[in-house]
């Protein structure tokens, strides 16, 4: 399973002298399907089970625009991280690319934000310092692992993340993938999209297109968002609940198979990172709206900015059924403070897709 076509041990030093940035690597190898979706540009073997990875952050992208400031989208380093594990898997640990990938946790943390911000109307390069820990190799083919990143942005090291996974033939998948609910009939079709989305200044977001998020109904905030009721405060007003600093907030998922950023290529349950998406745009949401003086649209919620998340995936979503997001703050909700934890979760039916603990704080200059 493993490859040991590595030569010798070189300095971290002097690979990045050599690493390139100006093409991608194969788009396939990062399974996605658009060229202009792939982050990252070379890579090298240091040790048996660690790399460098070279990646590029676009300025402006479908999905991943700096803010007012020039800051990068926090949401684009939890992708380059996921596309370099499935990358270095396939490049130097011989899995095929007809293997199947399930992500078990996906956590970052950014701990010097100053490097992500743009400078000199120039893309930045980052580097990718993983090792690896491999689960013990299985005679059915299974390849799990976890790897542990930290992330060089202008030659600085300003985060660390982590992601967890397995790696699966077609029918390990199957069995994986249906254990608990039969394949829907093709061509399947996400739940009509009810209510109007929240606003994208709300959602920590500048382009309204790419909102994964609306009200929950009424009959389902005091069922899944766990609301209090009984202070009167529960009601639907302009983009989202009016609720108090401290209460909980439910929203329901827009699945939209069409889009091209958050389906960049066909699939058959709801994508992993669209539900960290939708986790961050909840954060946002709930910040916001428990802010003094908030009025919807004015973007309270987006002067902070995720720093830091645990996310733990625990069920495949249904793309036909509805998805609710339902978000609440950790510990005394304090409008105004610098620093912000909020518990996110993804239900369907009564089960718990995936959960993240998202931690923000206030943007530089706030």
């Amino acid at each position: 399973m493993r490859s040991e076509s590595f030569r010798g041990e070189p300095t971290a030093p002097e690979v990045r002298e050599k690493l390139r940035f100006d093409r991608t690597v194969p788009r396939a190898l990062v399974h996605r399907a658009s060229v202009a979706e792939v982050f990252l540009t070379d890579s090298c073997r240091l040790d048996r089970d660690r790399f460098l990875v070279a990646a590029q952050w676009p300025r402006n992208h479908a999905l991943y625009q700096l803010d007012a400031a020039g800051y990068s989208d926090p949401m684009l380093l939890a992708e380059t991280v996921r596309q370099a594990a499935i990358f270095l898997v396939h490049r130097f640990y011989d899995v095929p690319l007809t293997r199947h990938f399930i992500f078990c946790d996906l956590d970052f943390r950014i701990e010097n934000p100053a490097p992500f911000r743009a400078k000199g109307g120039v893309p930045l390069q980052v580097v990718l310092d993983s090792s690896f820990t491999c689960d013990p190799e299985k005679p059915d083919g299974r390849f799990g692992a976890r790897v542990e990143t930290s992330v060089e942005v202008g030659g600085v090291v300003c985060a660390r993340a982590a992601v967890r996974f397995l790696v699966v033939g077609s029918a390990q998948y199957r069995r994986l993938r249906y254990r608990r609910a039969a394949p829907a009939p093709l061509p399947v079709q996400p739940p009509p999209m009810s209510g109007a989305p929240c606003l994208a200044a709300d959602a920590g977001l500048r382009r309204a297109e790419n909102v994964l998020l609306s009200p929950a109904p009424v009959d389902e905030v005091g069922e899944v968002g766990e609301v209090g009721e009984a202070n009167g405060t529960v009601g639907t007003v302009g983009t989202g609940v009016t609720r108090k600093a401290g209460e909980a907030g439910s929203w329901r998922l827009r699945l939209d198979t069409r889009h091209p950023g958050y389906f960049e290529h066909p699939s058959d349950h709801v994508p992993g990172m669209v539900l960290v998406e939708a986790f961050r745009q909840a954060g946002h949401l709930l910040i916001g709206q428990g802010a003094p003086g908030h009025d919807f649209g004015s973007g309270v919620g987006a002067r902070h900015v995720p720093v830091a998340s645990r996310v733990s995936f625990g069920r495949f979503g249904e793309l036909h059924e509805h998805v609710t997001i339902t978000a609440r703050e950790s510990g005394s909700a304090r409008p105004g403070a610098p620093v912000r934890t909020v518990l996110v979760a993804a239900l369907q039916g009564g089960n718990t897709l995936a959960q993240a603990e998202m931690v923000y704080r206030l943007r530089p200059g706030v």
